[in-house]
């Protein structure tokens, strides 16, 4: 569906985009674990973080 690493706002909009385009045909959408925040996750350092 596109994945930018690192920009969350752009994959909301995917989210939400593909739940729209689905929610016809779909009974559930599964994205992988690391889809919304990257591969370059929580690090506990808030500045990173935020």
């Amino acid at each position: 569906m596109g994945f930018i690493n690192g920009d969350v706002q752009y994959k909301k909009k995917v989210i939400i985009d593909t739940l729209i385009m689905c929610s016809k045909k779909a009974d559930i959408v599964i994205f992988g674990e690391a889809f919304l925040q990257g591969f370059y996750g929580a690090t506990f350092d808030v500045e990173h973080d935020f």
